[in-house]
């Protein structure tokens, strides 16, 4: 198909009319009559423009191949969910021996405290801090695979 042929089906199929599709692009209705008709070609922006106003890549929009990356930028998926998703493991790997701890120090039921001393007593109550270094590496594990997740599905849309 051709590329004027491409550009009137597109903006049909969403509902976008000659002057609509000009104005979200910022270019005047006769130029996309001519990309329409075959009698002139877009700019390289406006391609780009156009793609990301349909959702598609270059490719499909013109049916050829997509421009070459310049040299030394290849494009990289984001990695907070890697980022994420290790900040998660190393709390916690972090507090797996604090929890360890935590429970070899713990009192039997029903007391409240011990002497460990002449003089000092030592009362066990809810680690707190435990609790929340605990949730906290839950969630980021969660929010990182969550985000790699959703990565994923997006490459497998492309």
């Amino acid at each position: 198909m051709e590329l004027g042929m491409k550009i009137r089906q597109l903006r049909t199929e969403r509902g976008l009319s000659q002057e609509a599709l000009a104005h979200e692009l910022d270019v005047s209705r006769q130029a996309v009559t001519k990309w329409e008709s075959g009698a002139a070609l877009p700019s390289t922006a406006n391609l780009l423009a156009l793609c990301e106003l349909f959702g598609i890549s270059m490719n499909e929009l013109t049916g050829g191949q997509e421009p070459p990356q310049p040299a030394g930028r290849t494009p990289r998926a984001p990695l907070w969910g890697a980022l994420l998703l290790g900040a998660g493991a190393g709390l916690a790997v972090l507090t797996l021996p604090a929890w360890i701890f935590q429970r070899s120090r713990s009192l039997p039921a029903g007391v409240i405290g011990m002497a460990d001393g002449a003089t000092s007593i030592w009362v066990t109550g809810a680690p707190v801090l435990l609790y929340a270094l605990t949730g906290l590496a839950a969630l980021c594990a969660a929010v990182g695979v969550w985000t790699l997740l959703a990565q994923k599905h997006k490459r497998g849309q492309k």
